[in-house]
């Protein structure tokens, strides 16, 4: 269900992007063959994000923090221009006019608050089946117990403050 979520995010987001800026586009046809570019595209976004952008965040880590996170942006426009790349291999009508093309649908993804579709898993999924940092058992959750602010001496059950004050033996 995630990843159906994740997919057509991807799509509304590079839907978005073709409609708000002319360096890209999605192939003529008709509109069911668009939507399947579209949706080819999304799963190829996807797939260059998770496996590519990692890898290239890694290299290009000393720039990023020379420029305090900004190259993320030029990062951003290298995977599309990827994806576009890719999407040509498999005669799909997507098309990226070029970097400064890419770069723009980067900065307009980020500023217009487009990057936030891809987090539509919190409303597509039931609040059970949501991952969060208190559903990992790796992630302080102990005998079903949740965390709740305080930290507490797994031997006796007291908060570590009590703990540390010395309530008790030194």
């Amino acid at each position: 269900m995630r990843l159906i979520v994740r997919i057509l995010a991807g799509a509304v987001a590079l839907a978005a992007a073709a409609w708000l800026i002319d360096g890209i586009s999605i192939g003529p046809g008709t509109t069911s063959e668009r939507l399947l570019t579209l949706l080819a595209v999304a799963v190829i976004f996807g797939l260059v994000n998770a496996i590519v952008r990692p890898i290239a965040r890694l290299i290009s880590l000393p720039l990023l923090i020379l420029t305090l996170g900004l190259f993320t942006f030029v990062v951003n426009a290298l995977m599309l221009l990827l994806t576009a790349w890719i999407g040509d291999q498999f005669d799909l009508r997507f098309e990226v006019d070029g970097f400064w093309s890419a770069l723009l649908v980067a900065l307009v993804a980020a500023d217009a608050g487009l990057a936030p579709l891809l987090r539509l898993h919190r409303i597509a999924l039931p609040a059970h089946k949501r991952r969060s940092w208190n559903s990992d058992p790796s992630c302080g959750r102990a005998e079903g117990r949740v965390r709740t602010g305080r930290a507490r001496s797994p031997a006796s059950g007291r908060s570590f403050s009590a703990w540390t004050r010395g309530s008790g033996a030194s």
